[in-house]
């Protein structure tokens, strides 16, 4: 918000959410001033990319980006994200694509461009349509598996208010925890476990979510 790393925000929401090894991530969306947006394809690839970099101009960031690709799966590959018909339910390998493209969809459709160059990661060749969505700048930074993504659709909005009103399973105790104090050692007995860093959090009074305008 401060740096305006895409433009002078207005506003942002975030949820943290606990993985069961107890890590956390966040969910979170920025809201751009109307001057600000990222309007045009030029003012999207300035901030997010889906492609690997020039490993000789820019070798750190080219070895950060292996971390930001979507591990193979389908045929031989038996991965958690793909469903009963052996198809990756996020979407992967994505399609090639020459330039980012509006499409009135959630998601901003970012440029994958066919390069004919593949890299060797994971035991497989991997290409551009394995990418996550990363911003360079904010890789290179925190050296850490950071999704961005150009919205534009309300279906996007709407998940995060999902992921932050509405969650299931351990998450709805989390949510619960920070609703009454009252019934925090109720919930703590009718739980079978429970993860000893949201504990640390909520007791240390460390928000799990959070909306600012």
């Amino acid at each position: 918000m401060n740096k305006q790393i895409f433009g002078k925000a207005v506003g942002y929401m975030y949820t943290v959410e606990y993985q069961k090894q107890g890590l956390p991530h966040t969910h979170s969306i920025i809201f751009l001033d109307r001057l600000a947006r990222l309007a045009t394809s030029q003012a999207v690839d300035a901030v997010i990319s889906t492609e690997f970099p020039n490993h000789t101009q820019n070798p750190r960031l080219f070895e950060l980006v292996q971390h930001m690709t979507h591990r193979p799966c389908g045929g031989r590959f038996k991965c958690p994200c793909m469903n009963d018909q052996g198809l990756c339910t996020k979407g992967f390998p994505k399609p090639f694509q020459e330039e980012t493209l509006f499409t009135g969809e959630s998601y901003v459709k970012t440029r994958r461009r066919h390069t004919d160059i593949q890299h060797h990661i994971c035991g497989a060749d991997l290409d551009n349509r394995w990418i996550v969505s990363y911003c360079p700048f904010l890789l290179s930074k925190y050296e850490s598996h950071i999704n961005v993504e150009c919205t534009t659709g309300f279906n996007a909005v709407k998940y995060i208010y999902k992921v932050t009103i509405t969650t299931k399973g351990i998450q709805q105790n989390q949510l619960t925890l920070t609703l009454s104090m009252f019934t925090k050692v109720l919930i703590v007995l009718r739980l079978p476990y429970i993860l000893i860093v949201l504990l640390i959090n909520h007791f240390q009074d460390h928000p799990i979510n959070s909306l600012h305008n």
